[in-house]
């Protein structure tokens, strides 16, 4: 509940692009949950979520519930989300991906709000058995709005979700994930990329919770960090017993353009299980003088090598959201701010 700058007051404005055949929505209370869904937890926490729980009950707030078909292939669907002006707004989205059904969902938050402004997104998926779930998060909100997301996946036998993350606006960005394999065979896949400036903060937080037998997880983060930003990276891969051959991998890629920003990364595995892999890497480095002399030498001026070198991490994640509209937003963000 720390998290919010102020009390949620109303919905978020939003828009569904038109769904596919084998996807359906529909708009339910809290007290109308009744599927294994919505015992999903988050990324923020389980505070977090009781206290946005009680969010929704007092503002009202209906959870957008998808439903994929099992053995549906549907179409990507773009979740547009605009925060309101002097509001705490949020929407709550939840997907339920049938067995053996592939999904695609994109959510992305733009626009500038007048005032004290946040905007929050929880998005919660239980993917079913042998199914697969993409979701991808894209911020391009103003500066003057706080932004946070949390992000909670259940994947049962041989099921897999797929994250994919941009972060490169708002003047604190603040997100949440946590993966659950309770299934043999679950995986999940994370990719990450931010670009903060200024005064601009990022904190990403990342759990793989591994539960059943030869379940396996991936995870990328890369960005960078100029002025006097500020980045905080925390990622955990937690091995249950029993979790036989699990294997869990995370990598950390960060590129500091001043020396006045702050850089914080936390990795940490915790192991009950002997018959396990889990991989932690990192690499945090700075653009020398030895390769801005070298870059000078072939015509390309430090205003330029820095924006290059900072476009080259997001498109290296962005390539993977699925709609080349949304791309060409984030080419368009990027040259405005860098």
């Amino acid at each position: 509940h720390s998290y919010l700058r102020a009390p949620v007051s109303k919905e978020a404005s939003y828009s569904v692009s038109e769904l596919s055949e084998g996807l359906s929505l529909t708009k339910q209370s809290l007290n109308e949950h009744t599927s294994k869904l919505y015992s999903v937890k988050t990324g923020m926490g389980q505070n977090f979520d009781t206290a946005f729980n009680q969010s929704l009950k007092e503002c009202n707030i209906q959870t957008l519930c998808f439903s994929v078909a099992p053995s549906a292939k549907v179409q990507p669907l773009l979740i547009t989300c605009k925060p309101n002006d002097n509001e705490a707004s949020v929407i709550d989205i939840a997907i339920e991906a049938g067995s053996e059904s592939e999904s695609s969902f994109i959510v992305l938050c733009e626009g500038s709000a007048s005032g004290e402004s946040s905007l929050g997104c929880r998005v919660r998926v239980f993917a079913k058995e042998y199914a697969c779930v993409h979701v991808s998060f894209v911020n391009l909100l103003s500066k003057n709005v706080l932004h946070y997301t949390s992000f909670g996946s259940l994947c049962e036998q041989e099921a897999t979700a797929e994250l994919t993350q941009i972060q490169l606006g708002s003047s604190q960005s603040l997100c949440g994930q946590l993966h659950v394999l309770s299934g043999y065979k679950a995986s999940c896949k994370t990719r990450t990329a931010w670009f903060v400036s200024d005064t601009q903060s990022v904190d990403v937080n990342y759990v793989a919770h591994h539960i059943a037998k030869e379940t396996q997880s991936h995870a990328n983060f890369s960005g960078v960090v100029s002025d006097s930003a500020s980045k905080t990276w925390r990622g955990t891969i937690t091995f249950e017993r029993g979790c036989v051959d699990a294997s869990g991998e995370e990598n950390e890629d960060v590129l500091l353009l001043s020396p006045s920003v702050v850089n914080k990364s936390m990795p940490v595995i915790l192991c009950d299980e002997e018959a396990v892999e889990g991989h932690h890497g990192s690499s945090i480095g700075k653009l020398s003088p030895e390769t801005l002399l070298y870059l000078n030498s072939r015509g390309i001026d430090e205003k330029t090598a820095r924006s290059l070198l900072i476009k080259s991490k997001v498109q290296a994640v962005s390539r993977y959201i699925p709609d080349h509209v949304v791309q060409q937003k984030i080419q368009e963000f990027l040259n405005e701010v860098c």
